[in-house]
């Protein structure tokens, strides 16, 4: 079977599901780590988690003092080992001038990539000992969807399946309401929700909320867990989002088997709702066993 555009999943199954993987990485200063066996062990899981995922994602990271491989180079490498898979690099507008971002997006097409996610990326902050500095020459997300439907018309390709992010949190503030709507009439076709760690009937009224102001793409819920205790509260604090005290009593005793249950919970909430819930993507944070002990 070969693959297909993500956005045309949604019409064959009631609920995806998907995963972001992490590329291969070094340290800028510490002991070698090799890249082609880094590689080979996250194919090797790939293969396990094809089983039981609709698609994959690539991420683009941002952490101090360590360098990954290019996410679309990565995600070529990977189609070209596991022709049948659904894979989707993330393109992030920080780090890359227009002239870069219209040839990260052709280089993705022409190399058989028929998704993209694109992202405005965290910024580097003056603080950040690596010094890299922030591009955003491409303003907005919706700009960088219309960047690449330009690429795409202009190389003649037919298919492209663009994912952008949305936070459901913010939905009370117009003027992001605005900026969605932005996103999706400049023709982003899947939305990728950002982490949340409250009560899942929330977030699924948050969800009747985005339907009710007449926004219809599919969305993929995010399905974070968590290490431990210490790793929900860096993350509540590097993110700024609230994490439920009984989810964290819970990472105190029982630690990353306790976040694996947490976001085993609310996938199962999602899950029971398909129809209303199109689906979600599980983040790996670098651990595809995490992405496995979460596959059913």
């Amino acid at each position: 079977m070969g693959a297909r555009m993500i956005s045309t999943l949604f019409s064959s199954t009631d609920f995806v599901q998907t995963v972001e993987l992490w590329p291969p990485s070094y340290p800028v200063d510490g002991p070698a780590k090799p890249l082609e066996k880094q590689f080979s062990w996250l194919s090797e899981r790939l293969d396990i988690l094809g089983e039981y995922f609709d698609a994959f994602h690539v991420a683009d990271l941002k952490v101090p003092g360590r360098r990954y491989l290019d996410p679309v180079m990565t995600a070529v490498s990977l189609r070209d080992r596991f022709r049948w898979l659904e894979v989707a690099p993330t393109i992030s507008a920080r780090d890359r001038n227009t002239k870069a971002l219209q040839e990260a997006v052709a280089a993705s097409l022409f190399f058989g990539l028929d998704n993209l996610i694109l992202v405005r990326g965290d910024p580097y902050l003056a603080a950040d000992p690596d010094r890299s500095k922030n591009v955003y020459d491409v303003p907005g997300v919706s700009g960088l969807v219309k960047l690449a439907r330009g690429v795409q018309s202009s190389i003649s390709h037919a298919n492209l399946c663009i994912m952008t992010p949305v936070d459901l949190s913010r939905l009370e503030d117009e003027k992001y309401l605005d900026v969605i709507r932005q996103r999706e009439e400049a023709t982003s076709n899947v939305f990728l929700s950002q982490m949340f760690f409250g009560d899942p009937d929330d977030y699924l009224s948050m969800l009747d909320h985005l339907r009710s102001e007449g926004i219809r793409s599919p969305v993929l819920h995010n399905i974070f867990p968590f290490y431990s205790y210490d790793d929900a509260l860096d993350v509540s604090l590097r993110f700024k989002v609230h994490v439920a005290k009984p989810t964290l009593d819970q990472l105190k005793e029982g630690g990353v088997s306790a976040g694996v249950k947490a976001a085993s919970r609310f996938r199962d909430v999602l899950r029971a709702n398909r129809g209303k819930v199109n689906g979600i993507f599980v983040s790996s944070r670098g651990e595809p066993e995490l992405a496995i002990r979460l596959a059913e």
